[in-house]
Parts: C-alpha cells; sequence; structure tokens
C-alpha cells in the first residue's frame, strides 16, 4: 500500500478512507490533514475532526497514530489547544488506542545540558515525555488517564537516505525496523483493545478510591503498554526480529 506525497505540499487535504494489505492484514487507515496547534485555528480542527467521528461510527478505529516529530522539541504548552479539541471531540478515551508516532526520526539529537549533543535513546524518550504530558493534561482525568500512564511509542523515517540493515530493511539509528514495530504495536493495540472491551470501566467509585486510598491499579490497556515498553520509553526489536 503506497501514497504518492510532496515534501512541499500537505500531504492530505480532507479526511480520506484508504485501503491495503499489508503482510496479509488487511487494514483500513482513515488518513487526516494535518491539526492546526493555535488557539484561532480549533475551528478548523473541529471540522476536521467531525469528519473522522463520522468515519468512526462506520469503522470503529482500533488503533490512533498521534503523529509529532522528534526533532521539534520544546517545553510550551503550544499543542494544548489541538489535544483538549481531540480530546473534546473524540472524547478522552480515544487516547487509550493512541500510538505516538514520531517522524524524522534519523534526524540528529539536539545537545544536552553539556553541550554534547543527547545520547539517540534519551533524545527520543525526551521527546515522548514531553508530548505524553500535554496529552495527559489536556485530557486532565485521571479516571481516563493515571499521570503515570505511557504512550506505546514508534518512531518513522520516510526519507529515501534512511539506514538499512544487511536484509535492507529502513533502520533508524538506534538499529529498530520501524516499519516493523509499527506493525507490531498496531496489531497489539488490536488486541488490546478486545481484552479492554470485556475489562470493568472505570467507576466514580474507582476515581475516588484513587484519590482517598492511593489506589494504584491501572486498566488493562495501560498494563499491556508498560509491557510493550523498552527503558527508553519505546518498543526495540532486534535487527533480525520477524
Amino acid at each position: 500500500m503506497m501514497v504518492m506525497t510532496d515534501a512541499f505540499e500537505p500531504a492530505t487535504t480532507s479526511v480520506r478512507e484508504i485501503s491495503g494489505t499489508i503482510d496479509g492484514v488487511n487494514i483500513r487507515i482513515i488518513d487526516t490533514p494535518g491539526l492546526r496547534s493555535p488557539m484561532k485555528e480549533q475551528a478548523f480542527n473541529r471540522k476536521i475532526l467531525s469528519s473522522v467521528k463520522r468515519y468512526m461510527k462506520k469503522f470503529p478505529l482500533d488503533v490512533i497514530l498521534y503523529v509529532d516529530r522528534v526533532d521539534i522539541q520544546t517545553t510550551d504548552l503550544n499543542d494544548l489547544p489541538m489535544l483538549r479539541t481531540i480530546t473534546s471531540s473524540l472524547g478522552p478515551s480515544i487516547w487509550q488506542h493512541a500510538i505516538l508516532t514520531l517522524t524524522h526520526a534519523a534526524s540528529t539529537p539536539s545537545d544536552g545540558p553539556t553541550g554534547s549533543p543527547l545520547n539517540y535513546d534519551v533524545f527520543v524518550a525526551q521527546k515522548s515525555y514531553l508530548v505524553q504530558q500535554s496529552i495527559i493534561k489536556a485530557v486532565g482525568n485521571l479516571c481516563q488517564l493515571s499521570p503515570s500512564f505511557m504512550f506505546p511509542v514508534s518512531l518513522v523515517e520516510n526519507h529515501p537516505l534512511c539506514g538499512k540493515n544487511i536484509s535492507g530493511d529502513s533502520v533508524v539509528p538506534n538499529g529498530v525496523r520501524w516499519r516493523s514495530q509499527l506493525l507490531a504495536l498496531c496489531f497489539s493495540l488490536k488486541i488490546i483493545s478486545q481484552v479492554s472491551s470485556v475489562s470493568v470501566p472505570c467507576t466514580l467509585f474507582d476515581h475516588w478510591k484513587q484519590i482517598f486510598f492511593q489506589d494504584h491499579s491501572q486498566p488493562m490497556c495501560h498494563l499491556c503498554s508498560c509491557l510493550l515498553q523498552s527503558p527508553a520509553h519505546h518498543l526495540k526489536f532486534s535487527a533480525n526480529w520477524n
């Protein structure tokens, strides 16, 4: 399944459905235009998300790919209006199905406090943490996401000069075959979604129990996402993973 894009033009101008087969698995993708961060652009975002919601009624989503660039790291909260719009339009539970997808993964790590480039895994983990904290802040509901919740993270690099392993597979600087990793995470979240559908939802009593009795139990999706994470907060497979 291949979709032509242009580096200098928006790849998607409206919500559209793309269907295809990857490694023998039928996949339907609801592709959307990039959402906008400024507060004044939230009307545009709500219009796009309204179209997404109509698709969701017809085709319930198993996985949400929240896409950001790993090489743009900032501690400001510029994306918060957009994240709150996503949350209010699609519901807080939408984040339970999210994979944080970081593009431009072959970028050179930024400099650390000492002036030397950060270790690559630290570079990725730092960006992952910043995005995840912004999403948790946007949700603002402990019953939906706890402060310790970790989203699965996948790296993506589509540049034609992306490094390759001896098998010819595209790999990011830490040696991960990013296409295999992303597919594995999508399949895993599909299974998690099915398991979570039969688990007991969080009730108001559970919410108060977390506050007064410091109950640290987590929903099934949190438990499974933790099992999918490496110490650097993203899933790793060796280069010869099949």
